[in-house]
């Protein structure tokens, strides 16, 4: 090591140099120094799909508290409902002008006169109510809010007194649908040569931490199974008729509670262990290492209370330490 200023050898550990009296600052050893940071790719978040389909869906992704997620979710609802019922408002008037018209058109004809007499104010009515549904047809639909909507906003009205108040709810309610290509997973044609394709949409994913410490997650996933319709030439006339698609779907719940180890500890699940009171069947239950775990599945339609209760029973394997 050398000085920087004199450019004089130093003794190894020497803070002053003997000849120009520069200090030296000491230098961290490489094992010393702080490694780099990864750099890890971010996590897969879905998208909402751009175009007219994209205005008549719900896709939020929240980070805020479970109210301010369901006061944003009910005036969604209402703002909805108040577009709704205006555009069927406009929709009779345009109506009523085009009936109105009518009258004026048939005037001209049973009175005799001018065809272009009474017949404008009946054309004038007409233009007026077609340029009215041309501007309704272009304001689209409103928001669709089905049975997900529902079972997301009861889950959080559920869970709302549960989270910390130092804490947010984070993750998305994507309600795009799941017949979306960046959803597809694979897909193949089957012996008839119909084609099939294969989506998984995982339409809800939360996280929460809770007043007792613990982080939940959950996430509810359709998987899909989507026969594609197709043109298919009979054996017998050798003519090519349509075949409509049809679709098989497959809901999965996956829940899990990382422990706070200094009040809770994790209770083995039994064998063969069932969810009271749920559609859904658990497929796989862990509980190690502070962590509990629920893999749950279902071919049948679900509200949210199926999915509250796997979630419940999962919890009622946390044992208080001390009680």
């Amino acid at each position: 090591m050398q000085c920087q200023q004199c450019q004089t050898p130093l003794e190894a550990g020497a803070e002053i140099c003997h000849v120009c009296g520069a200090y030296i600052p000491p230098t961290k050893s490489p094992a010393a120094q702080s490694p780099p940071r990864q750099v890890s790719e971010p996590a897969y978040r879905p998208q909402p799909p751009a175009g007219k389909k994209a205005s008549q869906t719900i896709f939020m992704d929240f980070n805020q508290a479970p109210r301010e997620i369901l006061r944003v979710m009910d005036e969604a609802q209402q703002n909805a409902a108040a577009f709704n019922q205006q555009r069927k408002r406009w929709g009779r008037i345009f109506w009523l002008l085009l009936l109105a018209g009518i009258p004026f058109f048939c005037g001209d004809f049973a009175l005799g006169y001018n065809i272009f007499t009474f017949t404008l104010v009946a054309i004038t009515l007409w233009a007026a109510a077609i340029v009215g549904f041309i501007i309704r047809r272009r304001q689209g639909q409103p928001p669709k809010f089905g049975s997900q909507f529902d079972v997301t906003r009861s889950i959080f009205e559920t869970i709302k007194d549960d989270v910390s108040p130092q804490k947010t709810l984070i993750g998305w309610l994507d309600l795009t649908g799941p017949e979306q290509e960046s959803k597809a997973t694979r897909q193949k044609n089957s012996q008839s040569g119909q084609p099939i394709v294969y989506y998984r949409d995982e339409w809800l994913r939360l996280k929460a931490g809770l007043f007792d410490g613990n982080i939940l997650r959950m996430s509810l996933t359709d998987r899909v199974k989507a026969r594609q319709g197709y043109w298919k030439r009979s054996r017998i006339s050798g003519k090519n008729k349509w075949k409509s698609g049809s679709n098989q779907s497959h809901y999965q719940l996956q829940f899990s509670v990382s422990v706070n180890t200094d009040l809770y500890q994790v209770r083995p699940f039994q064998s063969g262990s069932r969810a009271p009171n749920s559609r859904f069947v658990i497929t796989q239950a862990d509980a190690a290492d502070g962590r509990l775990s629920i893999k749950a599945e279902t071919d049948k339609t679900f509200d949210a209370w199926d999915v509250l209760n796997v979630m419940r029973f999962g919890y009622d394997h946390l044992h208080q330490i001390g009680t």
